[in-house]
């Protein structure tokens, strides 16, 4: 593990009040101790959602709480033996993306549309086949 990531851990528990001041270093050694003999490689949020393009932090239709739910598929369901690289993580968008369209609510639909999608222009037709139903029913119910 990183010291940074280690300091990180840190500086959480002191200001989630775990520990105090007093116990900040006693605590970033036991890391740093647990640590010395083990590795874990770390992916973020941030990761997730610049995924889409490694150019722009911001992914245009995945919110943090979605990317976390990928991150903890991924997690729950990665090989060992590939373990997690890029392509799974795009992989991983690809499986869930119908998903998350299903669950965004209607009002939030169009806000979808139309933006730049890059690799994952099938996520956009995903959104608009959502949206053409849930115009295609309120229409209907109209003309009941």
């Amino acid at each position: 593990m990183h010291t940074l990531h280690i300091t990180s851990m840190v500086e959480d528990l002191l200001k989630d009040g775990v520990i105090t001041p007093r116990q900040k270093e006693a605590a970033q050694q036991s890391l740093e101790k647990y640590w010395k003999e083990r590795i874990a490689i770390t992916w973020t949020v941030d990761d997730i959602l610049c995924a889409r393009n490694p150019d722009e932090k911001e992914n245009y239709w995945m919110d943090k709480g979605w990317a976390q739910t990928i991150l903890g598929d991924l997690l729950d369901h990665h090989n060992a033996e590939y373990g997690v690289n890029w392509d799974t993580i795009k992989d991983t968008i690809d499986i869930t993306a119908e998903d998350f369209v299903n669950q965004t609510p209607e009002k939030d639909l169009p806000k979808y549309i139309n933006t730049y999608w890059g690799t994952y222009k099938h996520i956009e037709e995903l959104y608009k086949e959502r949206l053409k139903g849930v115009t295609n029913e309120k229409n209907q119910s109209q003309e009941r």
